[in-house]
């Protein structure tokens, strides 16, 4: 399986924001549009989005909602992933996207002890974690190394992603 190919996903947020139009300052906008009436929500700006053509870790959060925005699963954005894509809820207003950060760490504790596995097995098996970093999960997800974990999983990411409302 391979990683998520980030320079074709940023290459489809680019295209389908000059599609609509948009300025990476217009794209900001439409993505914070749902929770606008939440000044305690920090908002993305365009400088988050446009770097992360450059970054080797994403923040799992602004990625799913961007993958919301252009209606893409991020398995999409992979050749040989075990699963196949699922589409990720619409995004709605009054809501936040997010990983379930919770039922993704119970799904994988539960997988490690049905084989009966210890967390560092676990980490040698998905490849590109620690013990330490698979336990994190319950905490934030960072991309795209939790679509490894997906994929260790056999699970699509949409099963994990919430729409909470703000």
């Amino acid at each position: 399986m391979t990683d998520f190919d980030i320079e074709a996903y940023f290459g489809a947020l680019d295209t389908e924001r000059v599609r609509r139009g948009l300025t990476w300052a217009g794209l900001a906008r439409e993505l914070n549009a749902p929770f606008a009436h939440r000044p305690d929500i920090h908002p993305i700006s365009s400088s988050t989005i446009t770097g992360m053509r450059s970054r080797g870790s994403l923040n799992g959060n602004i990625v799913v909602h961007t993958l919301m925005w252009l209606r893409r699963a991020p398995e999409e954005f992979m050749i040989d992933h075990p699963v196949e894509p699922v589409s990720l809820p619409e995004l709605e207003v009054g809501h936040l996207p997010r990983w379930d950060t919770v039922a993704l760490y119970e799904t994988i504790d539960a997988r490690r002890d049905a084989l009966q596995l210890s967390w560092s097995k676990v980490a040698v098996e998905v490849g590109g974690f620690t013990s330490e970093t698979l336990r994190s999960l319950r905490n934030s997800v960072g991309f795209p190394r939790v679509m490894r974990v997906l994929g260790w999983l056999r699970r699509p990411a949409a099963e994990f992603v919430l729409n909470l409302p703000v």
